[in-house]
This record gives C-alpha cells, sequence and structure tokens, in this order.
C-alpha cells in the first residue's frame, strides 16, 4: 500500500492500513507459510522492498519506513534462517507503472522529478530470478541499482542527493 504527500497531511488511517498491509501483512504471511517453507528443500521467500528503502523519501515517510522494516526483516531472517535451508531475498524497486502510482490522488515530488521507469512486467521477472537465485536483494532497473550504489558510497552525503533528487 502507498500514501504519498507531506507526512502532516496523511490521515491516521491511512498510516495503519499502510502498515497493516506493509508490515503485519508481511510478516503473517511469512509466519502462516514457514512451517511448510522449512519442511520444504530449497524453500525460498521473498518480500517486496523498495528503493524508499535505501534511504528515506519525502512525501513517503510511512511507507519508506514501512519498507526500511521489510528490508530489515528479509536481512536478519535470511542469516536466521539460512542453516535451516531457507532463502530469504527482497525485490527492490523505485516507482511501477501502475494505477497505484500513476493515478494517485497525491503525487510526491520525486515521482515527477525522477520518473516512473519500471514496468510491471519486469517485476515478477526479478522475483522469478530472486525465488530461484541466491542474492539477498535483488534491484529492478538501473535507477534502483544506482541509488543503491550511491547511498553505500556517499553514506551521509546522501542526504543532500535526496534532497535534490526528490525537490524537497
Amino acid at each position: 500500500m502507498l500514501a504519498m504527500g507531506p507526512h502532516a497531511t496523511i490521515a491516521t488511517a491511512q498510516i495503519d492500513a499502510l502498515l497493516a498491509v506493509n508490515v503485519n501483512g508481511v510478516v503473517h504471511c511469512i509466519d502462516a507459510a514457514l512451517p511448510l517453507l522449512l519442511a520444504t528443500p530449497g524453500a525460498h521467500i521473498v518480500t517486496m522492498s523498495s528503493t524508499s528503502a535505501e534511504y528515506g523519501t519525502p512525501d513517503l515517510a510511512v511507507y519508506s519506513a514501512s519498507k526500511f522494516f521489510v528490508r530489515g526483516l528479509t536481512e536478519a531472517l535470511n542469516i536466521e534462517l539460512a542453516p535451516r535451508g531457507v532463502q530469504v531475498s527482497d525485490v527492490v524497486v523505485a516507482y511501477v507503472r501502475t494505477p497505484m502510482v500513476q493515478q494517485a490522488p497525491v503525487q510526491a515530488r520525486s515521482v515527477e522529478r525522477l520518473g516512473v521507469h519500471a514496468t510491471a512486467e519486469q517485476v515478477p521477472r526479478t522475483v522469478w530470478r530472486a525465488a530461484h537465485g541466491t542474492c539477498t536483494h535483488w534491484r529492478v532497473g538501473r535507477d534502483a541499482v544506482l541509488l543503491a550504489w550511491l547511498v553505500r558510497w556517499l553514506g551521509p552525503w546522501a542526504r543532500g542527493l535526496v534532497r535534490r533528487a526528490t525537490g524537497s
């Protein structure tokens, strides 16, 4: 789920719904499937993250935080479950050309500034590769790869890059 706009303008009900889907939904789905996954050789969990989990994104504060949660959960479970034969990966993608992004009643400034490059067809192909691979993070598109690289190499200076890129 996605709610865009300055944090102060996002209704509490929207925040609760976003967290219910992006945090609780992920945890509960994993928990429901885990007994079967642990009994299945070569099992793999694939979660959906976002480039918003690379560095906090203005106009997407709670969404970004929920995707940081997914990223952290993915990394922790990947380490925890590896000895039991379960690989855990996430798919990291920026904005995807879908109605959820393109028809949102409020657009984050970064949508206009950075554009929407990923297609809905790219995402399942990456999920398939993730489900059959051994990497923890699978990025969709050049923008997701570039952002990850820049944040890692720029460290604290990434804040300025994010501000410029998002028009904040």
